[in-house]
């Protein structure tokens, strides 16, 4: 037979939909389980993170006689962007390499009305570091902006929470250059009850960090409050 004469024959309106049908039930099956690898693959990256970070706070432990990385620290005069934290003093004394400040992404603007505002209010977290979880949401926790957190089943802890060091003794100059790190591993004084200065975590202070604030703090607890 010649070329000609052969007949092509199209698909039909029912073989077409079967076609689709199969795609859609192969979709439906592998969907489940890319997303098990994904989420599989983010676990392994956050067991990282938590391995280096548990590596940093001992490091820090051996270094300053056994006392812990604080939790966070209220500097003295009071001023700044949040206190000092714990992830703020690995990220400053060197115990975790690599943490990309958000003023390296977003240097201070000219119309800023204190040193580094845009880059404090951005709600996105530009960067990777060992403090970011793989599964959380990409959203900066903004205590004057976001609603207040009402449960552990909230979608809102997801979010990171952003603190910048306050090591330099000049306050405009801190804000300016100092490091302004997002954690997502528990926010600063999250977990300490009051935020007085004076409950039992707050006195858990590292004897090598800020140890004059440190001391001013024991003697405000010491006299029934903090200053």
């Amino acid at each position: 037979m010649s070329g000609s004469g052969i007949r092509r024959r199209a698909f039909t309106l029912v073989e077409l939909l079967v076609v689709i049908a199969i795609i859609a039930v192969l979709i439906a099956i592998l969907l489940p389980a890319l997303g098990a690898a994904r989420e599989q693959a983010n676990s392994a990256k956050c067991l990282s993170n938590l391995r280096q970070i548990g590596q940093a706070m001992n490091m820090y432990a051996v270094e300053n006689n056994g006392w812990g990385v604080p939790g966070f620290i209220r500097k003295n005069p009071a001023g700044g962007r949040g206190e000092e934290t714990w992830f703020t003093i690995l990220t400053v004394r060197k115990y975790v390499k690599g943490v990309p400040s958000i003023l390296d992404s977003i240097p201070p603007q000219g119309g800023d009305a204190t040193p580094g505002d845009t880059a404090w209010n951005a709600v996105d977290s530009p960067g990777e570091s060992v403090f970011r979880c793989p599964s959380g949401a990409d959203h900066v926790y903004s205590f004057t902006a976001d609603p207040g957190i009402t449960s552990k089943l909230d979608g809102r802890n997801s979010w990171g929470w952003r603190r910048q060091s306050l090591l330099n003794e000049k306050l405009s100059d801190t804000q300016k250059h100092a490091p302004m790190v997002d954690c997502w591993y528990a926010g600063g004084d999250a977990a300490l009850p009051g935020g007085d200065g004076c409950d039992e975590g707050d006195r858990h202070f590292g004897r090598a960090w800020l140890p004059q604030a440190q001391e001013d703090r024991r003697a405000a607890c010491a006299s029934g409050g903090a200053e």
